[in-house]
């Protein structure tokens, strides 16, 4: 009797490592379908029930079930969310999980189990899945020519871009006396004498230089400016002083 429970042991023991456990690890970015793929041979046994599981594979079942067939349809009460799909062909063995538009909380470790007759037979394989990084894309684009550059940059680089313009008109109003001795004043067509641009192309540049430039740029805008108003001043007494000059010696005549 005791040899009969002995050897009852070892066949029990023995048909413990007569099933499959395999892993496999699969990468994706988010907003992608992906899948993972589970198969068996169903010449071997027929077809067969899957449960798939979030996380390691229990001893026994599905303990965080996302989806389960019953041989060769799916169980749609096991279905955890809609974005959990079996596309292939459940008769023909393909029970591979399609999970759509994945995202950052997919990423983990996850068990398909085949339920294969008898003790300790189950096909179990394990999937992790990882998400990429999606990287980061700079962009410079400026709207028109006398804006600023629109800014998408990675940290520890900034680009600067100044379109500066600036146009100053001088009206230039001259005094004069009349041959009969009143004064008047004659004004000139308000028309721009200069246009100052300071221009500093869009160019991915390091934080200290990019300063450096939209300061030179700003003080040469302001000194063109300057420029502008100083030579406008200045035509203006040239302006009178020929008027003057012209009624003296139309007074003297």
């Amino acid at each position: 009797m005791q040899t009969l429970m002995w050897a009852d042991i070892v066949c029990v023991c023995v048909s413990t490592v007569s099933g499959v456990d395999s892993s496999q690890e699969v990468s994706a970015r988010p907003g992608q379908n992906v899948t993972l793929s589970c198969q068996y041979n169903v010449e071997s046994n027929g077809v067969l029930s899957v449960c798939w599981n979030r996380g390691p594979i229990p001893r026994f079942g599905c303990s965080e079930q996302l989806i389960a067939t019953d041989r060769e349809r799916v169980k749609e009460e096991t279905r955890a969310s809609g974005r959990y799909q079996l596309l292939g062909h459940l008769d023909g063995g393909d029970v591979s999980l399609t999970i759509v538009n994945v995202t950052a909380e997919d990423a983990g470790q996850y068990g398909c189990r085949v339920d294969v007759p008898g003790w300790f037979n189950d096909q179990k394989h394990h999937f992790v899945l990882s998400l990429e990084t999606v990287p980061r894309t700079t962009s410079v684009a400026a709207v028109n020519a006398w804006s600023t550059c629109l800014l998408s940059l990675p940290v520890g680089h900034m680009t600067s871009a100044v379109f500066t313009s600036s146009v100053i008109s001088v009206k230039e109003e001259v005094s004069h006396r009349n041959r009969n001795g009143t004064s008047g004043t004659d004004a000139v067509a308000n028309t721009p004498l200069s246009v100052c641009v300071c221009v500093c192309v869009c160019v991915q540049v390091r934080l200290t230089t990019s300063i450096v430039v939209s300061v030179l740029c700003v003080v040469l805008v302001i000194a063109a400016s300057v420029l502008v108003v100083v030579f406008g001043e200045f035509k203006k007494v040239h302006v009178f002083d020929s008027r003057l000059r012209s009624g003296q010696r139309w007074l003297s005549g």
